[in-house]
């Protein structure tokens, strides 16, 4: 039934996943540019619209870095007070390494947060 895999899966164990992803990206790039030539768009016009929408994406990005820096600051703001919420189940308490790391951890995650960049 899925006979056709099996020359990816060939593919994968000969040369690995990280050559076959590149392979992959390099004839998406390929096949793109070609589209684009056939539609008549050249790279130069693929730049300038870029360009123009520059500020859009850095928005996005820092939008999205700051909640990723949110999400890991309240993870290690949990680590670091469960000892004081779950005090009665001692056989799944984290260690005083993993509460301990948590707190510079945090550090790093609340000035990713909340810093000016």
């Amino acid at each position: 039934m899925f006979a056709w895999l099996r020359p990816v899966f060939s593919l994968l164990s000969r040369f690995g996943p990280w050559v076959v992803l590149a392979a992959m990206l390099f004839l998406a790039g390929i096949l793109l540019s070609l589209l684009g030539a056939l539609f008549g768009f050249s790279l130069a016009d693929v730049d300038a619209w870029l360009e123009a929408h520059g500020g859009l994406f850095n928005a996005i990005g820092k939008l999205l870095l700051r909640l990723f820096f949110g999400m890991i600051l309240l993870l290690c703001l949990f680590v670091a007070v469960s000892p004081f919420l779950f005090r009665e189940d001692r056989e799944n308490r984290l260690g005083w390494g993993c509460i301990l790391l948590a707190i510079p951890v945090g550090y790093f995650a609340w000035i990713g947060t909340f810093g000016n960049y």
